[in-house]
């Protein structure tokens, strides 16, 4: 099911067997490939702000609900592919999927007023989860890079190994690999040219 166009009318909260009590009724299966058509249309444009471009196809993803299962996922991962094809997000992926589960209630919030033609009240959510996933993840990055010094200081004062040993390439991949196996890691350090 995951990743299959619907070809079923579905709904989201209520109950299994009517869409009588639920939080949100997508469009019916029979739009869905039109509205998607629409929507890959929309992603490949590039007259918005690539930040307001990305906020608007997943909440419009969201909203068209086109899958059995797995719309979540799908709409996240989106997010990041604008981003990136825009070049906003060019090295890394930013943890907006993890501020947007952190603050759910406003997240789901926010759909809603998307869906309700308040598009600036969504906007405006979807700028500070980015804002604040960009904080997470260059703190992130400065935690990540303060205990690679503190390997290679260790490293350095218990077997102060050659400038050339691997030992120093591993600990530069290590992030990349946080469970790491020997053929990984000698893949990883051929990967920098080590």
């Amino acid at each position: 099911m995951a990743g299959r166009i619907r070809t079923t009318h579905n709904w989201i909260g209520g109950n299994d067997y009517s869409p009588c009590g639920a939080d949100f009724v997508p469009p019916p299966h029979d739009e869905v490939v039109r509205l998607l058509d629409d929507l890959a249309r929309f992603c490949n444009q590039e007259n918005l702000p690539s930040l307001i471009q990305a906020a608007v196809a997943h909440a419009q993803f969201e909203t068209i609900h086109p899958f059995e299962d797995c719309n979540g996922r799908t709409g996240r991962a989106l997010v990041q592919i604008v981003l990136r094809r825009r070049g906003l997000a060019p090295t890394f992926v930013r943890p907006v999927s993890i501020v947007l589960a952190r603050h759910r209630d406003r997240y789901i919030g926010g759909l809603d007023a998307f869906r309700e033609d308040r598009i600036g009240d969504w906007l405006e959510m979807f700028a500070v989860a980015t804002r604040q996933a960009t904080d997470l993840a260059a703190a992130y990055t400065q935690r990540v890079s303060e205990l690679q010094n503190r390997w290679r200081e260790r490293l350095r004062h218990r077997s102060n190994p050659r400038a050339d040993a691997a030992a120093w390439a591993v600990i530069d991949v290590l992030p990349a690999h946080p469970v790491i196996t020997v053929p990984v890691g000698v893949a990883a350090v051929r990967g920098l040219g080590a």
